[in-house]
């Protein structure tokens, strides 16, 4: 299942903001105020306006906005979009034209928590994988420097950027977040291991307005992958301050009166700490960074509003995005998202569609108005399986922390046969269950097979229960590796160290891997890859 959510999230980030709502796919927009430009091939991202220009020898004149905005702006109720725009909005060249505005992206989910349809399309974070994903580039941070020695990441933010509220975006919100809310016990009991190396958590440090920098104890090279793929080190500091007793001495009043017991419960509900759990957000007045932001949740499903702060344009100087809302809708299970989606009533979708019933969406492609495309599957593994070893069963706990039982399932497994039945052979056998090309991290099976020894892991043993000493090794091994210069000879041997235990230990079990994902999209939904895109 991981492997569905983080290839759906790497394509989708990437290439969703860009969509075009056009009539045709190829038909190119009237909006723009600006000379015409050339569109290229593939989706290029220029991280500033003057680098687009430097870089193409072409000039972005004016700006233009959806209809809805320049409505609000007539009203005077929206500053014109020149001044909601950060002094250097990033650039997106479109995959296929410049696209229309207006419409809805409606997309499926199953439930308030879950939107691996939604979110990686809305969703924004200070850097970004580029389309080659191997290389990280500025999304909300207009520049960033790592250090020689892999200990600093100072970012550079953008001047004039806004929440969609449109307050200022500065450093004092990424200050907020490691300050107010990391450094503080009661929100943050146990700090994540995902930002602490050497044994020591991130110092975080203001330089300015507008720039930061991460430090950590030891080389840790992996920060850019977290602040690029997964973590969100940034809060609205100033909506929240409401909610947080050092900046508000009635907050646990005003906790009480939305039904909470304490100021940090209350705080909690409003902005959760946990970065990787979007969508447990449930606040309809957060501001956001977003391209869209939430403007009504319900029993149904959320619906998500063009953010007329948004920092990025394409290359006519149309701020995006394209579509007016994201409407997301809640159901209950895998086989009535597929239903819907071959009647054609989402404009695009993946997680919950399967190879297996790749003749059925092809089938129902002119009735549903869509087209069918096969992605590729750049992380490896498509279907595997592990057993509970910290089960409170203690007889099932030690069959299966017994090697010789994982041993002798993993032999009793048909992967040609599941290759041929469930993938029509279109998979390649894989017996090793491991994230391969963009991040390798050997010891996933056991942190997802053993939840107790994950968090005795992630709290440095403060909770938890301490996992054998096979298991221990392994994390120290996983723990050094990260710090280690990436390319380098020791850090070469050590992931092979770690692979090789991983593979012997058979801690989550493989099948079958490199399938193609089938992706639906509608037809006046433009600028998406075809067949073949990764």
């Amino acid at each position: 299942m991981k492997s569905k959510k983080l290839t759906l999230t790497l394509v989708m980030l990437l290439l969703i903001a860009a969509m075009a709502f056009a009539g045709g796919k190829k038909e190119a927009g009237t909006t723009a105020a600006a000379a015409t430009v050339g569109v290229t091939d593939p989706l290029a991202i220029y991280a500033t306006l003057s680098e687009y220009e430097q870089a193409t020898g072409n000039k972005i004149v004016s700006f233009s906005e959806a209809p809805m905005l320049a409505e609000l702006v007539k009203q005077g109720k929206l500053p014109k979009v020149s001044e909601r725009l950060p002094e250097e909005p990033l650039v997106i060249s479109p995959l296929e034209a410049i696209g229309r505005y207006g419409g809805d992206l409606t997309v499926a989910s199953l439930g308030p928590k879950q939107g691996w349809d939604a979110y990686p399309a809305r969703v924004q974070g200070l850097l970004k994988l580029a389309p080659d994903l191997q290389t990280i580039v500025p999304n909300i941070a207009m520049a960033f420097d790592m250090s020689a020695d892999k200990k600093h990441l100072t970012l550079q933010l953008r001047k004039g950027m806004k929440w969609s509220d449109g307050a200022p975006f500065t450093a004092g919100d990424i200050m907020y977040w490691y300050d107010d809310m990391m450094l503080n016990d009661e929100l943050t009991p146990a700090k994540p291991k995902s930002w602490t190396a050497g044994g020591e958590f991130v110092k975080t440090v203001k330089l300015d307005d507008y720039a930061v920098r991460f430090e950590f104890a030891a080389p840790y090279p992996p920060i850019l992958l977290r602040v690029g793929m997964s973590d969100y080190p940034f809060a609205p500091r100033h909506y929240l301050e409401q909610y947080h007793i050092k900046y508000n001495s009635k907050a646990d009043d005003v906790a009480k009166q939305e039904g909470y017991d304490s100021w940090w419960k209350c705080h909690a509900y409003h902005f959760t700490t946990w970065s990787g759990n979007i969508e447990a957000r449930l606040d309809d007045k957060l501001p956001d960074i977003n391209s869209w932001v939430v403007q009504q949740i319900s029993s149904e499903g959320k619906i998500f509003v063009r953010n007329p702060y948004f920092f990025k344009i394409d290359t006519a100087g149309n701020q995006l995005p394209y579509a007016d809302r994201q409407v997301v809708r809640f159901f209950e299970s895998p086989d009535v998202i597929n239903l819907k989606t071959i009647s054609g009533d989402f404009s695009y979708g993946t997680f919950v569609l399967y190879l297996d019933n790749y003749p059925l969406y092809k089938e129902n492609e002119q009735s549903g108005d869509y087209r069918v495309s096969l992605w590729q599957n750049p992380l490896g593994f498509n279907l595997g399986f592990g057993f509970n070893v910290t089960h409170k069963d203690p007889v099932l706990r030690e069959i299966f922390q017994d090697l010789r039982f994982r041993q002798a399932m993993s032999l009793s497994i048909d992967r040609d046969e599941i290759n041929k039945v469930f993938f029509y052979g279109n998979g390649c056998e894989m017996r090793l269950y491991m994230l391969g090309g963009i991040l390798i991290r050997p010891p996933w099976g056991i942190l997802r097979m053993g939840m107790p020894w994950m968090t005795w892991y992630n709290t440095d043993g403060k909770s938890g229960e301490e996992p054998p000493e096979d298991i221990s090794t392994l994390f120290e091994l996983l723990d050094k590796w990260q710090t280690t210069l990436p390319g380098s000879d020791e850090y070469i041997k050590l992931g092979k160290k770690i692979l090789k235990r991983h593979a012997e230990g058979l801690y989550y079990i493989g099948t079958v891997g490199l399938v193609p994902r089938p992706v639906i999209v509608k037809n006046n939904v433009g600028n998406m890859p075809g067949d073949g895109a990764v």
